[in-house]
């Protein structure tokens, strides 16, 4: 950093906003927009989480044509432990998320799994079931060996906000600010990346 200072990061992932309220971290990036009266909040990017499952598993059981598909596959979810996780699948061309053919309540499917990050990305490439909640950056290197395919490019989760957060004593710190500006500048590199990686997928004809 500026000014010749030593500073020391240390990550910890799954933290949540509770712990920087309750000052075990001091900065924290979430999935989600969340008011609180003690946190300065700023928005990155929106967050698209795809549908993914692997070639092999794609072999064994017919690949979804329409959402309500899913009830015929096992569905890889995350524990719900963070406001991203709508219960809800959504067709992207459309709001209409009281409209059956255009929304789908993912946790009511007959054949669900439910784990932590590490769980579903494990069960995705072991051609267990098709991942909802698995990030392409997680995956890229699958990806681009050919291992892995998007799955219904137009349906997925409603797109999360990204958002870096601090408490508003530090939020006028430049030193702060510096380390915010770091995290939301490479933050906003991999939302591109992957957008583009998403492009390149929903572009492949079907097989």
């Amino acid at each position: 950093m500026s000014g010749g200072s030593s500073v020391t990061f240390e990550f910890s992932a799954d933290m949540g906003l509770r712990a920087l309220m309750e000052r075990e971290t001091d900065i924290s990036v979430g999935f989600y927009r969340k008011e609180e009266p003690t946190l300065t909040c700023r928005q990155i990017a929106e967050y698209r989480f795809p549908l993914l499952a692997s070639k092999k598993y794609l072999a064994e059981h017919p690949a979804p044509k329409k959402a309500q598909d899913l009830e015929e596959h096992v569905v890889l979810l995350r524990y719900k432990t963070s406001p991203a996780f709508s219960p809800i699948l959504l067709k992207r061309s459309s709001n209409k998320t009281s409209d059956p053919s255009t929304s789908i309540d993912i946790e009511r499917l007959p054949h669900v799994l439910k784990g932590d990050g590490s769980y579903c990305r494990s069960m995705l490439l072991k051609d267990v079931g098709i991942s909802v909640d698995v990030t392409l950056g997680v995956v890229a290197e699958e990806i681009q060996k050919g291992k892995l395919e998007l799955v219904l490019p137009s349906w997925g989760r409603p797109d999360a906000p990204l958002c870096v957060y601090c408490r508003n004593s530090n939020s006028e710190s430049p030193l702060y600010r510096e380390v915010m500006d770091l995290i939301a500048t490479e933050i906003s590199k991999i939302v591109s990346e992957e957008r583009a990686l998403f492009d390149q997928l929903a572009s492949r004809p079907s097989e």
